[in-house]
């Protein structure tokens, strides 16, 4: 993964879930701090497993392997291992909720 100094390294498996700003990703792994790295959401969108990470909302890819829990409502909202709370877009529900059957 590009960052601003060089490159990081990461094992796939222990990315959580990932967070567009801008031109710059924030991907937040299992232990560790996050990491911004200088490509955009869609373009790790686009390489990472789609049976493991889907695009929950404009702004965020999570790897389902992290979500703890799935609140309904109109897209509804995960809460990940780390107890972070993400939005799933109302259009991307299906798609998310699919996986888990």
């Amino acid at each position: 993964m590009p960052t601003g100094d060089g490159s990081y390294f990461e094992d796939i498996n222990n990315i959580m879930y990932l967070e567009a700003s801008g031109n710059y990703t924030h991907i937040f792994c299992k232990g560790k701090t996050k990491i911004v790295v200088t490509k955009k959401l869609k373009e790790y969108e686009d390489t990472l497993p789609k049976n493991i990470f889907v695009r929950v909302h404009n702004s965020s890819v999570v790897n389902i392997n992290f979500v703890k829990k799935y609140y309904t409502g109109r897209g509804g909202y995960v809460v990940m291992e780390d107890g972070m709370q993400i939005q799933i877009a109302a259009r991307k529900k299906a798609e998310f909720l699919s996986l888990f059957k």
